[in-house]
């Protein structure tokens, strides 16, 4: 009965793991905050970071490439929506719903040819 509580106990505290991504090569922890009415948007999902401020995310990752020939090579293996070019080198990768961002994202930050990827964030709105 103990070992069998244990497992519990221990697959219990593998699913409650915060999720993280990189920042300027540093590991950036984030909680998902429960959605209420009052934060919105039902496709957005919001998160909180370390430092108690809170971050909007939709199913979107921005990358940086040089090479955007490597970095293609790399996307073919992953489920990748549509990729929009913003500039010369960054890229937004549109992902489909049931996709784990910060996973993603976090496999694509080690892939040699991507200089950098982070959830794309959403910017606090301001009314005027």
């Amino acid at each position: 009965m103990r070992i069998v509580l244990s497992f519990f106990i221990f697959v219990g505290s593998l699913m409650a793991q915060d999720s993280y991504y990189y920042s300027f090569g540093k590991k950036v922890t984030v909680k998902k905050i429960p959605q209420t009415r009052a934060l919105g948007d039902q496709n957005i999902t919001y998160y909180e970071n370390q430092n108690g401020q809170k971050l909007g995310v939709k199913h979107e990752v921005i990358i940086g490439c040089d090479n955007i020939k490597e970095c293609e090579k790399v996307l073919q293996n992953y489920d990748i929506l549509s990729v929009e070019k913003l500039s010369k080198t960054i890229f937004l990768l549109k992902l489909p719903k049931d996709t784990d961002l910060f996973n993603l994202s976090n496999k694509l930050y080690k892939e040699k040819s991507i200089k950098f990827a982070h959830p794309n964030f959403i910017k606090k709105r301001i009314q005027r």
